[in-house]
């Protein structure tokens, strides 16, 4: 745990980014992100998001799962979905800064974020890691969570070596 602000992925003005099959687990005793996104204030290209994990156990209210931080103007560069993002203590799993609200529900998220209609696909499960170094999937959590996802034809193996379930 850390006492600084924290992000899994901080990403800001990228173009034409792909953050693909990334797991991601953070946490810390103030503002923690899995995800934080946003975008320049011109030339914005699309960025996709998929079949990440995106896990924040931040002991704050201050603590999302994933932060979208770009302005109403600039929705839509970002697709995101088929990823699992889950925040524990506060139950914030998604921040929308267009609307500036925390949102504790992924479909509440998506409705909010009209017309990107981010991670519609998504689900939001606390994912049992095999230890907090080895963010390996563990039990019910590499059914629930590892076995799902979009096919991205692109990316066979993961960090391992290891051949991506078929399905994913």
């Amino acid at each position: 745990a850390n006492s600084t602000t924290a992000a899994g992925i901080y990403t800001y003005g990228i173009r034409g980014t792909d953050i693909h099959h990334n797991t991601v687990r953070v946490q810390g005793t103030t503002t923690t992100y899995g995800l934080y996104y946003s975008t320049a204030t011109s030339g914005v290209v699309a960025n996709t998001a998929y079949n990440n994990i995106f896990a924040n156990f931040g002991a704050n209210a201050n603590a999302y799962g994933f932060y979208y931080g770009a302005s109403a103007t600039y929705n839509g560069s970002l697709i995101s979905d088929s990823n699992n993002v889950y925040s524990d203590i506060n139950g914030n799993v998604a921040y929308y800064s267009p609307t500036a609200t925390a949102y504790s529900s992924l479909t509440a998220f998506a409705t909010a974020s009209s017309p990107n209609i981010l991670d519609t696909g998504s689900i939001s499960v606390m994912p049992q890691f095999l230890a907090i170094d080895d963010l390996h999937l563990s039990g019910l959590s590499h059914t629930t969570v590892g076995n799902r996802g979009k096919v991205l034809s692109a990316i066979t193996t993961d960090i391992d070596g290891q051949t991506r379930c078929p399905n994913v």
